[in-house]
């Protein structure tokens, strides 16, 4: 059952008051780019995207949303959050001029463009075993592209 905001807001702050608590050894790792759990609503698949050319613009064509909820922390405790914007949604720059923008798209969605991506992937792949096996004269579709014979001999 999707939570509603202000329980969302309840367990944003319940996990920001405990990841304040948390010890975190000195040069451990932290991800900058990192959205808690307890931030994403489960109906959603969120991804980050370069704001170059017409990425962001494509991204909502294709049905993903701007992330425009202010509660939304991006970074692991103890990260450098200076980069975050406001009022432009959930933005971290990414070097060398860029930016990335913090979207979303329903899950539906999501999975029925992963599904279409597996589907050319398939075909794809098919296509390379067919080849493969039409190139050695044989009609056995189960062969990979390509091959290795080892024969024993030292050279």
């Amino acid at each position: 059952m999707p939570r509603t905001t202000q329980q969302r807001q309840k367990a944003r702050t319940a996990e920001r008051t405990e990841s304040a608590r948390k010890r975190v050894p000195l040069g451990r790792h932290k991800n900058i780019m990192t959205v808690a759990a307890q931030d994403k609503d489960p109906n959603y698949e969120y991804r980050w995207i370069n704001d170059d050319d017409n990425r962001v613009k494509d991204a909502l064509n294709a049905g993903y949303e701007v992330v425009n909820d202010p509660n939304v922390e991006v970074g692991d405790n103890g990260a450098n959050r200076q980069n975050q914007s406001v009022g432009t949604g959930a933005r971290k720059h990414v070097g060398k001029g860029m930016s990335a923008v913090l979207m979303r798209i329903k899950k539906e969605f999501y999975d029925e463009d992963q599904r279409e991506k597996q589907g050319q992937i398939n075909q794809s792949e098919k296509e390379m075993k067919r080849s493969s096996a039409a190139a050695r004269h044989e009609d056995d579709e189960e062969h990979t592209y390509g091959g290795i014979k080892a024969t024993g001999e030292v050279k």
